[in-house]
């Protein structure tokens, strides 16, 4: 009954990978999460030992993962004035917490209240084949709580952090200190990520994300950001 399970979970995650795979070709990162998922649970259901040995080595990984992203969330920073400020998307169709998307827009529209002079690039496309892009969503949810649209420029062609940056880099030639908002739990590959598009000068605003998910979160983050860091799509502390 056991290998029975892990075999059905195992071909779950091949069937999503998949899936992404269809959806995103092999630009997202997080659907090699699944790939691997998928080899887990094929592996473990061919041998239990697998599953003892592995499971274990994983959750410590996990856990030291976990504290250094919760101590790069919290680190303090020189903070900078914004000349532009650099929204990243986040799904918003009900396959994450609705804060994590709802958090970002309320700290971007504090952060360019107290810059009235500065303009927002919202990042982020149709990850999904979504009717609406991630970008046109944050805009949408700026405007209602009271950002002027003229200072809003939408990115719609990214689907991943770093086309985040590399596809919002002809918004931003003329930016000294650039603003970045994000959630807490994704602000170091982000950061990484700006820097391997040529971005120096950053400021970063950390979004909360409901603590209830945080673990799912370290876990995809810590897939995703391993899976970049060895495709080379990561800049070097």
């Amino acid at each position: 009954m056991w290998a029975v399970l892990l075999s059905l979970l195992g071909l779950g995650s091949f069937w999503y990978y998949g899936l992404c795979c269809y959806r995103l070709s092999l630009r997202c990162s997080i659907s090699y999460f699944w790939l691997l998922l998928g080899l887990f649970f094929s592996l473990s259901a061919i041998s239990p030992r697998f599953f003892l040995i592995l499971s274990p080595a994983f959750f410590l990984f996990w856990l030291l993962f976990g504290a250094f992203l919760l101590q790069q969330r919290k680190r303090s920073e020189k903070r900078d004035e914004p000349h532009v400020l650099v929204v990243l998307g986040a799904r918003n169709d009900g396959t994450l917490p609705r804060e994590i998307f709802e958090n970002r827009v309320k700290l971007a529209a504090e952060v360019m209240a107290a810059n009235p002079e500065i303009s927002a690039v919202l990042s982020g496309g149709s990850v999904f084949g979504e009717k609406e892009s991630e970008a046109q969503s944050l805009k949408a949810a700026l405007i209602q709580r009271g950002v002027d649209q003229n200072r809003l420029i939408c990115e719609e062609e990214s689907r991943t952090t770093v086309e985040n940056f590399c596809s919002s880099l002809p918004y931003l030639k003329d930016a000294k200190v650039i603003g970045v908002v994000t959630s807490g739990f994704h602000r170091y590959r982000a950061e990484r990520s700006a820097r391997a598009a040529g971005l120096k000068d950053l400021v970063f605003y950390s979004a909360e994300a409901p603590k209830w998910f945080l673990p799912h979160l370290y876990i995809r983050e810590f897939f995703t950001f391993m899976t970049d860091l060895l495709r080379g799509k990561l800049a070097e502390k």
